[in-house]
């Protein structure tokens, strides 16, 4: 699984946890971290909400950016991520244009489009994080 802060950005303060004991570690550091750092701890939805848990995806991992006017995505393009190392697992690079098949990137681009119409929004301009896992595209944030 992967634990990381509520708040913050830039992949500060995430963690991989394969077990039990583990995960209670990462979740008593990221706590910590947040009392502490004054740049994690700025979003006031963090009081009592400090840590989120995520399911560990595997498989490539991209950034899709839309811009929607009026309910249609008119600018949508997607960048291949490049690795994402242990431990706070940042981006440690990446491509544009992907390197992937196109018959890849376009499905990841649909499904990115689509989450963006699911939740209601039809104007404005989106960062769509995606892993593309053997179960196809997973949305990550």
């Amino acid at each position: 699984m992967i634990l990381k802060p509520a708040s913050g950005a830039g992949s500060a303060g995430v963690y991989r946890a394969d077990n039990y004991d583990e995960a209670i570690k990462a979740f008593h550091i990221i706590t910590a971290d947040l009392t502490a750092n004054s740049n994690l701890n700025w979003n006031p939805g963090c009081v009592k909400n400090t840590c989120l848990v995520e399911e560990l995806l595997v498989g490539p991992e991209f950034d899709t950016d839309i811009l929607m006017w009026d309910s249609k995505p008119v600018y949508v393009r997607t960048v291949d991520n490049w690795e994402c190392l242990p431990p706070y697992f940042l981006e440690t690079g990446s491509n544009m244009p992907s390197i992937h098949p196109p018959g890849l990137v376009e499905a990841l681009e649909k499904y990115a489009v689509d989450c963006v119409v699911a939740l209601g929004f039809n104007f404005g301009c989106f960062h769509v994080e995606c892993i593309v896992t053997s179960e196809g595209p997973r949305l990550i944030e």
